[in-house]
Order: structure tokens, then C-alpha cells, then sequence
């Protein structure tokens, strides 16, 4: 077999996966291209981690009969599916390629880095300042307050969405998007209305508060109850 076959592989977008088996970032879409045109080629990819070791069971085959000097070859990386069981970090995907070009036998190897990514943002609760009020009446003689504010335990870099909503006690959201800079005040204040400005019916609410991170491992945390 002689060597030197030029090959190129490339993770899409910004190459970051999340393969623990809750179906939400789990494969990684690839792309692999060869400077010439080969016949009988095979390829196949696998995965190493910071100290080259190899972390699946056995290298994966994918299909490049469409593979030529012209026409790059896309494939997906599933490593869950492979039975690997992979911490957060950087890995290095490996190709190996094999073929013929004017009945002589070539191969070639590619790699590139790729980020492992299963932790969900940090968010620990958050806490109504108060356990009843009135959207409208304020008296701070008596207590009452025509607004809430919620208190939000929070930490680590900021998500990539947030979003915060209100709900009722059915779970049905009634206002969405409260508030749109509560991860960095770590404050978040409801009047008890909705979008319109009318007041809600009396009853339980309850805020609830999700974050992401890019590749899409989520938090979803609800507060206590406010009437």
C-alpha cells in the first residue's frame, strides 16, 4: 500500500456534540474530501481522546462511493450509538482512507477536533421575595405589594437561551418571556399581569425558568407557589 493520499476532514458548525442518550445533540454532522479520484475506496472514523487513545469499540465504516477530487463526502459521528461513553473535553475524529487510483493501492488518515459537551448551564432556583400580592394595590404599611420578585440562584458562564415564563397552576404558561436580563441581575419582577397589561384571575403562579447551553443540554427550574 503506498501512502500519502491527501485527505481533509471537517466537523460542521462549531463542531460540539452531546452524546448521552437524551436525543438532543447526540451525532455531529462531518465531511471528508481527497485531492484525486479513487475507485474501491473504504473508509472509516473513530475517535481519541486528549491522550490519543482510541475511545470506541472498533472503527466506524461509512459510505464514500461518492467520494472524488471534486466532490467532498458527508457523514454523521454517533458515538452513543457506538457504546462509547464519553466525558466533557476535546477529541480528535480520525478518518482512514483507503483506495485505487490507476490500479495501485493508496491510503490516508485526517483528523480533526471536535468538542464533547453533555452539562447542562447551572440553575439552582428561584425564590418569590413574597407569597401573596396584589397587582393592584400597593401599601407598604400594610404588606402588600403590586408586584413580586423572584430571586434567581445561578452559576457559571451565561447560557446560550433563557427564557422565563409564568405559569398557572394547571401549567399553563400565561405570560411568556417575563423578563429578558435576569441571568445577569439574578432578579426577576412579575406585576401579576400578562402582555395586554390586564390582570390575571386570582390564584397560584409560579415562575419557571429554562436555560441552554449551544448545544442544546437544558435546565428547567419552577419556583414556589404566589397567589
Amino acid at each position: 500500500v503506498r501512502r500519502g493520499l491527501g485527505v481533509g476532514v471537517y466537523a460542521s458548525g462549531a463542531g460540539i456534540l452531546s452524546p448521552n442518550g437524551d436525543g438532543i445533540g447526540e451525532t455531529l454532522p462531518m465531511g471528508m474530501g481527497v485531492d484525486t479520484d479513487l475507485t474501491e475506496a473504504v473508509a472509516t472514523w473513530t475517535m481519541l481522546d486528549a491522550f490519543g487513545t482510541e475511545v470506541l469499540p472498533a472503527p466506524v465504516p461509512f459510505d464514500v462511493t461518492a467520494l472524488g477530487a471534486d466532490t467532498n463526502v458527508a457523514f454523521t459521528i454517533d458515538p452513543f450509538a457506538q457504546g462509547a461513553s464519553l466525558s466533557d473535553g476535546e477529541y480528535s475524529v480520525k478518518v482512514v482512507l483507503t483506495g485505487t487510483v490507476d490500479g495501485r493501492s493508496f491510503s490516508g488518515t485526517a483528523s480533526t477536533t471536535v468538542t464533547v459537551d453533555t452539562t447542562a448551564p447551572a440553575l439552582d432556583g428561584a425564590v418569590p421575595t413574597v407569597a401573596s400580592f396584589n397587582p393592584e394595590y400597593d401599601d407598604w404599611s400594610k404588606q402588600y405589594r403590586n408586584e413580586v420578585v423572584f430571586t434567581v440562584s445561578r452559576s457559571g458562564p451565561s447560557p446560550y437561551t433563557d427564557r422565563a415564563d409564568v405559569i398557572d397552576a394547571s401549567g399553563s404558561v400565561v405570560l411568556r418571556n417575563v423578563d429578558y436580563g435576569w441571568w445577569n441581575s439574578g432578579r426577576i419582577a412579575w406585576n401579576g399581569r400578562d402582555r395586554n397589561a390586564r390582570v390575571l384571575p386570582e390564584g397560584a403562579y409560579r415562575l419557571r425558568l429554562t436555560v441552554s447551553d449551544y448545544i442544546g443540554n437544558q435546565t428547567v427550574v419552577v419556583s414556589s407557589e404566589v397567589t
